[in-house]
């Protein structure tokens, strides 16, 4: 039996993946803080602890076959535990596209596209701005490790148990007949990863192993607003309104890119190859069945209004204009 650390665990993808887990014949143990839905793997082993202290001493005595880890924002806390860990564990990491260089405009970027480098200022910094720099430089960290490691760089993640509400913004428009506003005609775009397929490549890597791997995690590679919102409204059976605004009204009326519209980008460079991933799932899931099965979700949460995006005052404002 396979004896595996998991690392986070109780957030969005690491609830998607202990239910593929728990199906199958692993032993699995939970590393983290039991702060973030703390009810959530108690049946499974549990080791209490912060990875950003001694904490995570506690897991370097034991020889794991496998450790997924979620939850590594800073090189250092890698660093620690690449130095810390016995045996060879197969080493899985879930990186971003985020470690691109997006200054450089390329479509579709291969794994090979340039990374961002990470300077001795962004190595300990906690800002946003320094994310993707930081997950770059784990990514060297591991591959500069001596052990076997499989690198998961998924884009926008969205499914069951999402709490970011990006997709979701457009979701409760459209459930609630809302004039949709679509930025640049929602034409722009970018790439997306369903939850349930990125959980499903990391379980197929925990059995076959690694090749020491960098995978785009990508379930469509070029998507788009009009596309989701297209198969919404079909799927919801619920047709409102659609007006386009335009770059430059954006622009006058200061409406930031991803957080004011979210899935909004004014080009089209965040797209990401996916044929090692493809290779690796044999056969995805369709965008119509992603959102299907993400809306069941949202149903059974009873449809609460979504955290993200501009408030609902200033887009009527906006669509009234």
């Amino acid at each position: 039996m396979k004896k595996i650390l998991v690392l986070g665990g109780t957030n969005f993808i690491g609830r998607n993946l202990l239910t593929a887990l728990t199906h199958e014949d692993y032993d699995v143990t939970l590393f983290n803080r039991g702060k973030t839905n703390p009810h959530i793997g108690r049946d499974l082993n549990f080791i209490k602890g912060d990875r950003e202290t001694s904490d995570i001493k506690q897991v370097f005595d034991i020889n794991w076959d496998v450790i997924v880890d979620l939850s590594c924002y800073y090189p250092k806390s890698l660093a620690d535990i690449v130095n810390g860990l016995k045996g060879n564990p197969h080493y899985i990491f879930i990186s971003t596209c985020s470690v691109y260089d997006h200054s450089k405009q390329v479509h579709l970027r291969s794994e090979d596209a340039p990374t961002l480098s990470c300077n001795s200022k962004q190595y300990f910094d906690q800002s946003p701005q320094s994310y993707g720099n930081r997950k770059a430089e784990c990514e060297r960290i591991l591959v500069a490790s001596p052990f076997d490691y499989t690198i998961f760089r998924p884009a926008m993640v969205f499914g069951e148990h999402d709490p970011t509400d990006r997709l979701y913004f457009w979701v409760h428009k459209i459930k609630n007949n809302v004039d949709l506003l679509l930025p640049e005609g929602g034409l722009r775009t970018f790439s997306m990863t369903y939850v349930k397929d990125l959980v499903s490549a990391i379980s197929e890597k925990i059995v076959l192993g690694s090749k020491n791997e960098i995978i785009n995690a990508i379930s469509f590679p070029k998507t788009s607003i009009l596309n989701i919102v297209e198969a919404l409204t079909k799927e919801l059976d619920i047709h409102p309104k659609r007006k386009m605004i335009s770059l430059e009204t954006l622009q006058d009326q200061n409406i930031s890119e991803w957080f004011d519209f979210p899935l909004w980008l004014s080009n089209d460079y965040f797209t990401y190859s996916n044929d090692r991933f493809s290779s690796l799932l044999k056969q995805g899931t369709t965008l119509e069945r992603s959102l299907k099965e993400t809306l069941a979700y949202f149903r059974k949460m009873n449809w609460p209004e979504p955290t993200y995006g501009m408030d609902s005052t200033r887009y009527l404002n906006l669509v009234n204009q």
